[in-house]
């Protein structure tokens, strides 16, 4: 959902995302996947978003996230009311990295959804 939301919310992917701290400091501490961005390096959002698709990369989902959207928080609603577009019933976001929350959850069904 996050790849979806990014890529629906820019219209140029050739635009840069310079990796902060606040993109990726916590990351680690959680043993989240990670694509290896790190503080103060500068890519296109098209090389973020494939770091986020191909290696997982939390780091990767919260940078596209904060670019796109001004913050990880405001991003999760776009993706809260994107799947309410998509009529998913059973699925809620609170990070973008699909790290464990209790109020983070989804079913095959709803995923297999997104992913139609």
């Amino acid at each position: 959902m996050t790849l979806i939301v990014a890529v629906e919310n820019t219209s140029d992917l050739s635009e840069t995302v310079t990796i902060t701290d606040e993109m990726v400091d916590g990351l680690y501490e959680q043993d989240a996947s990670m694509a290896g961005f790190i503080a103060g390096e500068t890519f296109a959002l098209e090389d973020v978003l494939y770091g986020m698709i191909l290696n997982s990369g939390a780091d990767a989902a919260k940078a596209a996230a904060i670019k796109v959207a001004g913050s990880e928080e405001a991003f999760v609603e776009l993706m809260n009311r994107k799947a309410e577009e998509l009529g998913l019933k059973n699925t809620h976001f609170t990070n973008v990295v699909g790290l464990h929350h209790k109020e983070n959850y989804s079913t095959a069904e709803d995923m297999a959804m997104i992913l139609e």
